[in-house]
């Protein structure tokens, strides 16, 4: 039987139990109690190498990351196909939205609430004005892309019915009931109401009981073939990790597009009109494929995998297999991603095109955060594979290696004094090549010319 590890108050666990209850998925649960520090015991460790919930357990098949082990949860139990449609593009929008769901709306709200009210009231920690500011800030802006862009024309997230993405973005939301009255972002909202009172009665009776802890703790005031590609635009940023990635997906599979360059520098992304219809986000990448828009690096890859027929292996038709890629991708943009991104932008970047010294307690946050991730890899998503999670390249490898290289136009190799990891890197680079070299011809221009060394 499925083993679920899940903290009730944990959003992401929420998600996955109103999904497996609605649906009368049999299962044992399994209880981590996250504040007590069950996520540090050594036997949920052996299922959970990171120690966060949910993860499941499927007779010997492991999985962690709340929106991997939704699809794998769809495709394993034959679920109705609204929950992740098997068209698609009608599947690509929900994966838009999930990916993006990561680094806006719950790391908007989940900061928020850390901040502001958890932090001080289970660790003593002190509150932090400028990070409270900065995640009520991101939150709001959350809120109102999904209602301009993710509701726009439909009742439900990127559709016509309920989906995995409305679970995720309405247990997000109903983490902030613990401080009931004082931060509502349905208040300013009737659009965004409309659509949680939609999503509560469809759910009925599964969200009351997935909710329960969570209303008693509000009432305790605890907180108060490839086809014709020639009308395939890319909207890119050479600088941009997810950017090349796309790209070099593209490129290694010989798929003609055309190439629109965003220069994220000059500011592009908030000019461009033509630019912010396709990704009213204002990042990179994003493609117009003949007036289907998406954006979102790891959305649009498996898109085009689906649509153009590419090879299997770069995100595999087997559930298992496509499962393991999905934790790595989910896993990837608030670990990898964010360590990397955030070290090689404070430490480098910030200065050189700011002029702002980066504060130092920031610059090692996110160090520790990419040291942490290296490690994660190597010894989880390489263990037993020469790919990540896969005996063959995928689309995984694609978006690891490439926020690698962004370290190169400073001179740095963070990979140098690890081998194992090192070692993957070059089967990566010749598994990509010659198309590797080409797609980081200006990554390499930058670290020749010295841009961001000695900084």
């Amino acid at each position: 039987m499925l083993k679920f590890y899940y903290d009730s108050f944990s959003q992401p666990c929420r998600a996955l139990l109103i999904l497996l209850e609605f649906n009368n998925v049999p299962y044992e649960p399994c209880l981590i109690n996250l504040a007590r520090g069950d996520g540090f015991k050594e036997e949920f460790r052996k299922v959970s190498p990171a120690g966060k919930v949910p993860a499941i357990d499927d007779d010997g098949f492991q999985l962690v990351e709340s929106a991997a082990i939704m699809k794998y949860v769809v495709s394993k139990y034959r679920l109705p196909d609204h929950w992740y449609p098997k068209d698609i593009r009608k599947r690509a929008k929900i994966d838009e939205y999930l990916s993006w769901h990561t680094d806006n709306l719950r790391n908007g709200a989940a900061s928020y609430m850390f901040h502001k009210y958890i932090g001080k009231k289970m660790m003593g920690l002190v509150h932090d004005e400028k990070r409270i500011k900065d995640a009520k800030k991101m939150l709001q802006k959350s809120v109102k892309m999904i209602e301009s862009r993710f509701l726009k024309d439909t009742p439900f997230i990127n559709s016509h019915k309920i989906t995995v993405a409305d679970l995720q973005a309405l247990c997000e939301l109903t983490q902030l009931w613990i401080v009931e009255g004082e931060i509502d972002p349905l208040r300013e909202s009737p659009k965004l109401k409309e659509w949680m009172d939609r999503c509560t009665r469809t759910l009925g009776a599964s969200f009351d009981r997935a909710h329960a802890l969570l209303y008693r703790a509000r009432g305790k005031g605890t907180f108060n073939s490839k086809l014709n590609m020639s009308g395939l635009k890319l909207f890119f940023d050479a600088f941009s990790q997810p950017s090349r990635s796309v790209w070099l997906l593209l490129e290694t599979n010989a798929i003609p597009f055309v190439p629109s360059l965003v220069n994220i520098a000059s500011g592009d992304q908030h000019t461009r009109k033509d630019f912010l219809e396709v990704a009213p986000s204002g990042t990179v990448p994003a493609i117009d494929d003949n007036g289907f828009y998406l954006f979102e690096s790891s959305a649009i890859m498996k898109y085009i995998v689906s649509k153009y027929q590419l090879p299997d292996h770069w995100y595999p038709s087997d559930m298992s297999k496509r499962a393991k890629i999905d934790e790595y991708l989910s896993w990837h943009t608030g670990n990898l991603r964010m360590g990397a991104a955030g070290y090689m932008f404070m430490k480098y970047i910030a200065k050189k095109m700011l002029g702002k010294e980066p504060e130092e307690k920031n610059v090692e946050e996110a160090y520790n955060m990419l040291q942490k991730s290296m490690n994660l890899i190597e010894n989880y998503y390489l263990k037993d594979t020469p790919f990540i999670n896969s005996k063959e390249i995928s689309i995984a490898d694609i978006q690891a290696a490439c926020e690698f290289t962004q370290f190169y136009m400073a001179d740095l190799d963070m990979l140098k004094d690890r081998p194992h990891l090192n070692d993957w890197m070059e089967r990566c680079k010749s598994e990509l090549s010659p198309k590797f070299d080409a797609v980081h011809a200006m990554v390499y221009l930058a670290r020749e010319k010295g841009a961001f060394k000695d900084l």
